[in-house]
């Protein structure tokens, strides 16, 4: 199996593990607020009657995350296609790739920008870890999202390189 074919399916089969989520995250959401003396999610706040608005909000904005996400992930998965269609240096990969870059680099900087405020104002606790931490992911797709960004001008230039030396033949 060639490499291109194999992240091809690599990136199918995650992309298809993501679906549930996007189905069924505000099912859940529902859920709490037609039965809200149920605790399905830990570390949530609670209010003593069941879900107040700030779990709701806390919720809606972890699944605005997760959407961004997604449909990075959607034009990753369009890109993959180009790629293996040998369509790399065409102005639908331009696209592709920026559109990528914009929705990791939204969902990175939005999921860090919510963690941080977490940490340092709502949080009554203080962790260590060792190995990976959330925030270290939420860079990772920061940067991973500056480098599809990186790479959609790097396309652009050489979709400009190769009209400029269409024309002048």
């Amino acid at each position: 199996m060639k490499l291109n074919q194999l992240f091809k399916l690599l990136i199918d089969i995650t992309f298809y593990m993501l679906i549930p989520v996007v189905v069924l995250f505000p099912g859940t959401i529902l859920y709490l607020l037609i039965f809200p003396g149920q605790q399905i999610i830990t570390h949530l706040p609670y209010a003593e009657q069941g879900v107040g608005w700030e779990t709701v909000l806390i919720l809606l904005t972890i699944y605005g995350a997760y959407l961004l996400f997604f449909v990075g992930f959607y034009n990753l998965r369009k890109f993959t296609a180009l790629l293996l269609k040998d369509r790399l240096f065409k102005n639908s990969s331009v696209q592709c790739t920026k559109r990528i870059g914009q929705f990791f680099t939204g969902c990175g900087s939005f999921s860090l920008t919510l963690k941080l405020i977490y940490v340092l104002f709502l949080s009554t606790e203080s962790h260590i870890k060792f190995g990976v931490s959330d925030i270290q992911l939420y860079l990772f797709l920061i940067i991973i999202g500056v480098f599809f960004l990186i790479l959609s001008r790097a396309f652009e230039r050489a979709l400009q390189m190769e009209e400029e030396s269409k024309l002048t033949i």
